[in-house]
This record gives structure tokens, C-alpha cells and sequence, in this order.
């Protein structure tokens, strides 16, 4: 560029992206601006942080997770939102969920609504548990490239279920939606010691402990906590 035009050319660089900016901005749909601003919190609750973290990073984000070999349970799960008044599902995706008592595994769907999540059966899309928002206390996983979920919940009687605890291939995905709808972003914690404790009910406590190796596992331990093996790189946990 000749001396005499340098100035000139820098300014109409600069109207040239100014412009690209604003061509970008006003070609975004609502969607699309929705999915960014949700990639955008699971970056700034996980980068850094969950080793699975940025597998997740190049994947678009979605409503639905569930697979057509879940498409026969709709109805019934429909069923089982609309008696609570929920509406339609913000998010839904299936899970392996672990009873609190023998780290039973149990094939689940969560479902998040604008109100609730809703526990269904994997097997027959039966009601399984209501969870209000109000009954989340906060949510925690590890710092590992595993999928394990504790949603940890109201205690306060034997009539509450305790904390809830599922492994999913979805969980930066699961987490950042449902945190974020139910307006608990600031209780989600990445655990770095390579534990979380969980409560059993209102008055037992249970451990699962996580370490990392060449294959990934859930199993029982021998001093009754459950066991995460995760594998240091597992295909996908968004």
C-alpha cells in the first residue's frame, strides 16, 4: 500500500469487518444464538476443569438425545408430564441411573422441563420420580473424562429419595441445560479431590470415588462406595 493511502486503508479495513460483524449478528436465528450462549456457560463452568470438556466443544448442542428405539415410550412420557402440568421437554436424554442403596444400575430417561426434571423408566417410559427445581441443592461431578451426575436433593425425611446419581454420554451437555434452567449454575461444583459424597437419605451418607485408567467402569467397592473407572479418553460425554 502506498504511504499516501495508509490511512485510508486501514479505515476501510476496518468498516470491512464492522460490517462482516454486523452481516454475522443479523444472520443469526434465535436457535442458533440460544445454542452459542449455552456453549458459552459450559465453557465457563468446565474448560479448564472436566477432562471431557473439550470433546464437547465442536459438537452442536440439541433438544433431544434420546434414540428412535425410545420413540415408543413418548406417549407414556408424555402422559407423565402433563399430569404435572409441565409442558413439553426443554431437554431429554437417557442415562444409567444407580440406586443409592447397592449402586444398583437402573436404564433411565431424564427429562427437563421449564419446572421439573422427570425420571422415567428406560424400559416402559414410566414415572420413575418428579424433581422439582426447588428440590435441587446443587450438582456435582469429578474433573474426570467420566459421565457420572450427582444431583444432590432435599433430605430433609424419609419421604424424599435422597440424592440422585446417573452416568450419562451427555453430562456437559445434561448439566449446563438443566443448571441453567433451573437457575442453579452457581451450586454446580467440579470436584478435583476424586470424590463426592452423596446422601443415601436423611440421615446416611455414601461415597463414590473416581480414578482414571485405560478402561472405563462402574462398579461397587469392597468398602461399599461406588467405583468410577474412567477412561482417559472415552468416545463421547458432552
Amino acid at each position: 500500500v502506498p504511504p499516501a493511502l495508509q490511512d485510508a486503508n486501514v479505515s476501510l479495513r476496518e468498516m470491512f469487518f464492522r460490517l462482516r460483524r454486523i452481516a454475522y449478528r443479523q444472520s443469526i436465528t434465535p436457535e442458533r444464538k440460544a445454542m452459542l450462549e449455552v456453549k458459552l456457560t459450559a465453557s465457563q463452568l468446565f474448560k479448564g476443569k472436566k477432562h471431557s470438556y473439550p470433546q464437547s466443544v465442536r459438537i452442536p448442542f440439541q433438544a433431544n438425545r434420546l434414540k428412535p428405539e425410545h420413540d415408543h415410550l413418548m406417549p407414556t412420557v408424555e402422559k407423565a408430564l402433563s399430569s404435572f402440568g409441565d409442558g413439553r421437554p426443554v431437554f431429554s436424554f437417557p442415562c444409567t441411573k444407580y440406586d443409592r442403596h447397592g449402586y444398583k444400575p437402573r436404564v433411565r430417561i431424564l427429562v427437563l422441563t421449564r419446572a421439573s426434571l422427570f425420571l422415567l423408566d428406560g424400559l416402559n417410559g414410566k414415572l420413575k420420580q418428579h424433581i422439582p427445581f426447588s428440590a435441587i441443592q446443587g450438582i456435582s461431578v469429578s474433573h474426570l473424562a467420566d459421565g457420572v451426575i450427582v444431583f444432590h436433593l432435599v433430605t430433609s425425611s424419609k419421604k424424599e429419595k435422597g440424592d440422585l446419581i446417573v452416568d450419562t454420554d451427555f453430562l456437559i451437555e445434561a448439566v449446563v441445560k438443566i443448571a441453567n434452567e433451573a437457575a442453579k449454575l452457581d451450586t454446580v461444583k467440579v470436584r478435583p479431590d476424586g470424590r463426592i459424597e452423596h446422601q443415601i437419605d436423611d440421615k446416611k451418607s455414601g461415597v463414590i470415588k473416581f480414578d482414571s485408567g485405560n478402561d472405563f467402569s462402574i462398579t461397587k467397592g469392597k468398602d461399599g462406595s461406588l467405583e468410577v473407572k474412567s477412561a482417559r479418553r472415552r468416545s463421547l460425554v458432552l
